[in-house]
């Protein structure tokens, strides 16, 4: 029995990631892809946009439009992501989030969602970056408030959301390992 898997954003660098590893597990079906409205990518087969062999759906722009699914793997922007739970709670379909930059009202709509339909949202999926979380909480309870923490980062010049869900996440460390709730923020 496979379970039946849609990608949202599946022409990005994480969709095409994701989509390759849904076409090689052996249980389960990659049943449909959702890429922005204007995407070249529209109306081909998963199989000739994504060079995925026998991915025979279509790329479309409308969830609605999407074959039925159980899952839906969502790494796109948080206008979209919020669009797609609507549709995801509707359908009783579960969710696995990647998009970044979520409001704090934002976030606790996903919350609130959580309790009628399986998500699992998280910043970075990394099991290392998991760890680097946990140590930079332990450190920063260790040293003190007269110590600035400086978090940088680069990426590719398309990167959609930055300062990424990652730089966040550790800056929620920091904050959670000295025990504050707002602390000083500067980006750029």
């Amino acid at each position: 029995m496979f379970i039946k898997v849609a990608i949202a954003g599946i022409a990005g660098r994480m969709g095409r990631t994701l989509a390759e590893m849904v076409h090689a597990a052996d249980d389960l079906e990659l049943v449909g892809g959702l890429e922005r409205a204007g995407s070249p990518f529209l109306g081909q087969s998963i199989e000739a946009g994504l060079s995925l062999p026998s991915a025979k759906s279509k790329i479309v722009d409308d969830i609605a439009d999407l074959p039925a699914f159980e899952v839906l793997l969502d790494f796109t922007t948080t206008q979209s992501t919020l669009a797609h739970l609507a549709t995801c709670l509707t359908r009783g379909a579960a969710m696995v989030i990647g998009t970044t930059g979520f409001t704090a009202d934002e976030a606790v709509k996903i919350q609130q969602a959580s309790t009628q339909i399986t998500i699992v949202h998280a910043q970075n999926y990394s099991v290392g970056l998991t760890l680097l979380l946990d140590l930079v909480q332990q450190t920063s309870s260790k040293v003190g408030a007269e110590t600035d923490v400086e978090i940088l980062e680069w990426h590719h010049n398309q990167k959609v959301d930055a300062p990424s869900g990652t730089a966040y996440a550790l800056l929620e460390a920091v904050k959670t390992g000295r025990k504050i709730e707002h602390g000083s923020s500067v980006h750029g």
